[in-house]
C-alpha cells in the first residue's frame, strides 16, 4: 500500500495541491494552492465508533477551514482514522462564483485523493 500521495487540480490560472502521508494509522494531508499558498488553517477529525468529530484551529481572516474541514470528514469516514489537514488556498479578489469554483475543485481533488488512497 502506498502511504504517501500528491495530486493537484489547475483551477483558475493556479494548482491546488493535496499532499498526504500516512502517519500511523492516521493520515497527515496538506491541501495548498492558488496565487499564495500558505497555512491558513488546521482541522483534526478525529474517528470514533463510526463517529467523526471536526475542530479546526483559522487565521483571522482565513476562510480555508472551509475546503480543510472537507478534506478532513471524508478522510476520516472512508478511512475510518484520525485525520488532520492543514490548508491555505489564496486567490486575490475572488468573486463568489469563483469560490463556488473553487470549493467544487477542491472537493473534486479530494475524491481523486481518496481514490488513490483506495478509502
Amino acid at each position: 500500500m502506498n502511504d504517501r500521495f500528491n495530486l493537484k487540480k489547475t483551477v483558475l490560472g493556479y494548482d491546488i495541491t493535496a499532499y498526504a502521508q500516512k502517519t500511523g494509522e492516521d493520515w497527515s494531508i496538506t491541501v495548498v494552492g492558488g496565487c499564495a499558498p500558505h497555512v491558513g488553517s488546521i482541522s483534526l477529525a478525529e474517528y470514533h465508533d463510526g463517529v467523526v468529530v471536526v475542530r479546526s484551529i483559522v487565521r483571522e481572516d482565513h476562510k480555508d477551514h472551509v475546503v480543510g474541514e472537507r478534506f478532513a470528514q471524508r478522510v476520516a469516514e472512508k478511512g475510518k482514522c484520525n485525520v488532520c489537514v492543514c490548508c491555505g488556498i489564496h486567490y486575490e479578489n475572488p468573486t463568489q462564483s469563483d469560490l463556488r469554483t473553487i470549493v467544487i475543485a477542491a472537493d473534486e481533488l479530494l475524491g481523486e485523493l481518496c481514490a488513490a488512497m483506495k478509502l
